[in-house]
């Protein structure tokens, strides 16, 4: 719709919004409510209902209607409180929301956990709400998986496991060797093969350069300590610093 401003476009999105909100799966209305914890809705796959969340965003950019973003802050606040790990990812049964700020400490889950996609689509949620609002928290969420999960699930060792992808798709909380395992395997070629975290690894590792400097009302947003430099409204700003 942005780009073509087509009617029947909003009128999809707008479809969508109300199916969410009102169906058995009504994830936004139970953001919107605030009373229970992301794992504890109907439906609980992770780095799908973040994307949602995301897409929520962007109908409300268009509309204008506070709700629709307040509503994104309340499940963003929830998830972080419920089901981030020390490390800034989720999901310690696969890919799913299980509370996973208790289960992280649970031995039993050894390997199919803290998938990279929902890593990086928790990165995308929270660059969305650090523009639209400025608030600090969300850079500080985006630089801890940023360091951690993310930088860890690249394969800088070149381990040839699972076809030696750039990128990890899980990353366990235990010791053990790399590339267990492929999320969203899928054969594209005799003898060849892929998945989803090999593919948005990459778009995880562009956020945090897209939103290290943002405008704001007052003048300038430096969101990270990274070392680079930057054109900006005119003048050059260079941040020189061997953090971490």
């Amino acid at each position: 719709y942005n780009l073509t401003q087509k009617a029947s476009y909003l009128e999809f999105a707008e479809y969508l919004v109300e199916f969410l909100s009102e169906s058995n799966v009504n994830i936004f209305t139970l953001a919107a409510e605030d009373k229970l914890m992301p794992y504890q809705y109907p439906v609980t796959k992770a780095y799908e209902m973040m994307s949602c969340f995301e897409g929520l965003l962007e109908y409300y950019r268009v509309t204008g209607k506070e709700e629709y973003k307040e509503t994104v802050i309340k499940f963003v606040d929830r998830v972080k409180e419920s089901d981030i790990t020390i490390i800034g990812c989720a999901g310690c049964e696969h890919e799913l929301f299980n509370h996973s700020a208790a289960t992280q400490t649970d031995i039993d889950y050894t390997g199919i956990m803290q998938e990279t996609c929902v890593t990086v689509t928790w990165m995308k949620l929270c660059s969305q709400l650090l523009l639209l609002t400025g608030n600090a928290k969300y850079a500080d969420y985006i630089e801890h998986s940023y360091y951690n999960a993310l930088c860890g699930a690249i394969n800088n060792e070149k381990a040839t496991e699972n076809g030696g992808f750039m990128f990890d798709s899980y990353s366990p909380l235990t010791i053990g060797k790399r590339g267990r395992f492929i999320g969203g395997y899928k054969d594209i070629a005799p003898g060849k093969y892929y998945g989803c975290c090999a593919a948005i690894g990459a778009a995880g590792t562009a956020l945090p350069l897209l939103t290290a400097i943002t405008a704001t009302q007052k003048g300038v947003a430096v969101n990270y300590y990274e070392a680079g430099c930057a054109d900006v409204n005119g003048f050059t700003l260079e941040i020189k610093t061997n953090y971490p």
